[in-house]
């Protein structure tokens, strides 16, 4: 779903006008049907007041999705139950299924390309999708438990961003989230 759809979908079922939602963005009314119609896009600064003001992280997850220099970011799973449990349903699945992809690679003193099998870059790949998959089903509960309890997901990003700083895997970054 594009991102201009995911804003009108969000806008209306929280009852909101687009003079509303242009006010929780610092932008114009004109801006904000602009943006529906498709014909203009919003800056990451002005998307994220909107996002925490609709308390949807979808719009967020949407709109950085068209991102083409973003690898990672997924797809937004709007075909699937949202519902918390069986978001974490989705999340207990995928998992399982990555951690059998990845428990079946056989790459001990497999240090290059060279020295896999077919069946082992098959191996691989195979593990590689399943632990992709992950990401979407974990965005996709995220942003169900942040709308139904009011969890703030921009939060929770900052504390892990912290935490893996604090572990030594990345720089901490000034602002982060």
């Amino acid at each position: 779903m594009s991102f201009r759809t995911t804003l009108r979908e969000v806008r209306l079922k929280r009852g909101v006008t687009q003079g509303a939602v242009a006010r929780m963005g610092y932008v114009s009314e004109p801006m904000i049907q602009a943006v529906e119609a498709g014909r203009k896009r919003l800056t990451p600064d002005v998307l994220r007041r909107i996002a925490h003001g609709l308390r949807s992280p979808r719009l967020a997850v949407t709109y950085c999705r068209a991102c083409p220099a973003n690898l990672f970011i997924p797809p937004y799973l709007d075909q699937v139950d949202t519902h918390p449990l069986a978001a974490l349903g989705a999340v207990m699945d995928e998992a399982r299924e990555a951690l059998a992809a990845v428990e079946s690679l056989h790459l001990r003193n497999k240090r290059r390309d060279a020295d896999l099998s077919p069946d082992d870059r098959q191996s691989l790949e195979r593990a590689v999708d399943q632990v992709l998959d992950l990401i979407p089903a974990v965005v996709m509960t995220i942003a169900a438990l942040a709308e139904v309890y009011g969890l703030d997901p921009w939060a929770a990003v900052k504390r892990n961003h912290e935490k893996l700083g604090r572990r030594g895997y990345c720089e901490r970054e000034e602002g982060a989230a």
